[in-house]
């Protein structure tokens, strides 16, 4: 009599975190993330990703939040004027938005701003009030000016693509790395113009972003 051939053990499912759908959504890029997408990249069904996260929005919002805080924001040092460290967070934004498409939104607008973002951006505006004697409502004031307006414009022009070779194609002469002339030339403007009227900017009511 033939014995049947024995079956083989069936591999165990891939194990999947919060971490790591995150990972590879963030690999995908916020505006391309789905659930169908994360799955088929970690090897799972996209149902399984509802154990970890309660839907896409949920998910894009993560995203958006774990890139902000691994973010490297640039760093004051006492040689370091005012008006140069403002163009190194121009930099900074615009580069943010140039590698990470899609995240302006949860940057800027209240109703999709986290407590975590929100935290760290008000721990930089502390930061940048002690660093150069400021009051905090004109640090707030001035970072939350010149990354509104750096995030909003860099979201407007900038082409989508992941090209990392080509995410350097920008040559500036005006001191801000990484942006074109035809961009840097708006937002010295605007920091020039931010520091002329600081010395007005009183303790009115302000929001609080970026």
């Amino acid at each position: 009599m033939t014995q049947s051939p024995k079956k083989l053990p069936r591999g165990r499912p891939p194990t999947i975190s919060r971490d790591r759908i995150v990972e590879a959504a963030i690999e995908i890029g916020i505006p391309k993330i789905t659930f169908v997408g994360v799955a088929e990249k970690l090897g799972v069904s996209h149902m399984a990703l509802y154990n970890h996260v309660d839907g896409l929005e949920a998910l894009k919002t993560l995203v958006a939040e774990t890139i902000f805080l691994k973010w490297e924001l640039p760093h004051w040092t006492p040689e370091i004027a005012l008006r140069d460290y403002l163009v190194k967070l121009s930099s900074s934004m615009w580069k943010l938005v140039e590698t990470h498409q899609g995240i302006t939104p949860y940057l800027l607008r209240r109703d999709m701003i986290t407590p975590t973002i929100e935290e760290r951006i008000s721990n930089h505006q502390q930061r940048l009030a002690k660093a150069y004697n400021l009051s905090l409502i004109q640090a707030h004031w001035l970072a939350f000016t010149i990354s509104y307006h750096t995030l909003s414009v860099a979201d407007s022009v900038l082409p989508d693509n992941r090209d990392e070779a080509d995410l350097t194609r920008y040559q500036s002469d005006l001191g801000i790395p990484g942006i074109d002339d035809e961009y840097a030339i708006g937002i010295q403007a605007l920091i020039i113009g931010c520091l002329s009227v600081l010395d007005t900017i009183s303790e009115k009511e302000q929001g609080t972003h970026a």
